[in-house]
């Protein structure tokens, strides 16, 4: 339908069974930007795909559900023209959370990220993931960006345990910065 145009891509999900997702950025309304989640029953049985967001910067679940029994390898979107509840956003300025998603049987999850035209910049950005399984104590970020060409990183990093973890970001230049994250948030 003409201008903006919005396109971004992600990895596959792998058929390794895993049947929890974890998703360390979701937003609505941050700014202008909104997120759809994809879950896919990866299972060749009907399942029904359990999902539960968390408030920012805390492990309380703020919102909750289930899809109806998905039919095997069939999709359903989340968020799409759903507003999460107000408890979802903890400081007022949209809701710039987590999330985590399961079944039975194997799922797979992705998250497309639209930045709407608004005052914070053009219309037609967007990004998008896969939903991750198992967590990892080491994980390795080979492209980061500032400034360059006008592009710049962000690393959004999701507590998958069960108790709070200290997370220590460290540079290629030598630069370290460490956070402590709650359960289930990022």
């Amino acid at each position: 339908g003409g201008a903006p145009y919005y396109n971004a891509s992600y990895n596959g999900t792998p058929a390794d069974g895993v049947s929890v997702r974890y998703v360390p950025s979701v937003v609505q309304s941050y700014y202008d930007w909104g997120s759809e989640v994809a879950t896919q029953n990866m299972s060749s049985t009907p399942q029904y795909i359990s999902g539960e967001f968390f408030t920012e910067d805390s492990s309380t679940v703020c919102d909750s559900g289930d899809t109806e029994s998905l039919p095997r390898y069939t999709t359903e979107s989340w968020l799409r023209g759903y507003t999460l509840p107000s408890a979802c956003d903890a400081d007022g300025d949209g809701y710039n959370g987590s999330a985590r998603f399961w079944a039975a049987g194997p799922v797979a999850v992705a998250v497309m990220q639209v930045a709407y035209d608004s005052v914070y910049g053009p219309a037609g950005r967007a990004q998008a993931y896969s939903g991750f399984g198992p967590g990892a104590t080491v994980l390795y970020a080979p492209a980061l960006y500032y400034g360059y060409y006008g592009w710049d990183s962000s690393i959004n990093v999701q507590n998958v345990g069960v108790g709070d973890a200290t997370v220590s970001v460290i540079y290629s230049d030598g630069y370290t910065f460490d956070v402590t994250i709650p359960s289930r948030s990022s």
